[in-house]
């Protein structure tokens, strides 16, 4: 993981209580980032951001498995739709952790 992919451990979460601006938090009370309402998808982009070191877990835990099925599929025509995916996901992850 490169400099840049070094995050503020999760789990983070959004401040509902302020109304111009929303604040995700990390644990032990630091700051993540502040959104300002600019157009109405603040509230939106603070869900977001504050789901963001799940979603890394997850796809970190998924695609590992979603790896090994493709392989014992192979031949299968049922998965063709499957390597596309699990590359957006490793892409994904991968500009997640500064690595893209």
């Amino acid at each position: 993981m490169s400099e840049r992919g070094k995050h503020t451990p999760g789990p983070w979460e959004m401040d509902p209580f302020i109304r111009s601006t929303h604040i995700v938090w990390g644990p032990d009370g630091q700051a993540v980032c502040a959104l300002e309402d600019r157009g109405g998808t603040m509230i939106a982009n603070a869900y977001l951001i504050s789901a963001a070191p799940d979603l890394l877990a997850a796809l970190e835990a998924l695609t590992p498995i979603l790896e090994a099925a493709e392989s014992n599929a192979s031949g299968n025509r049922e998965w063709f739709w499957v390597s596309p995916r699990i590359n957006a996901a490793r892409e994904a992850v991968a500009k997640a952790k500064g690595d893209a």
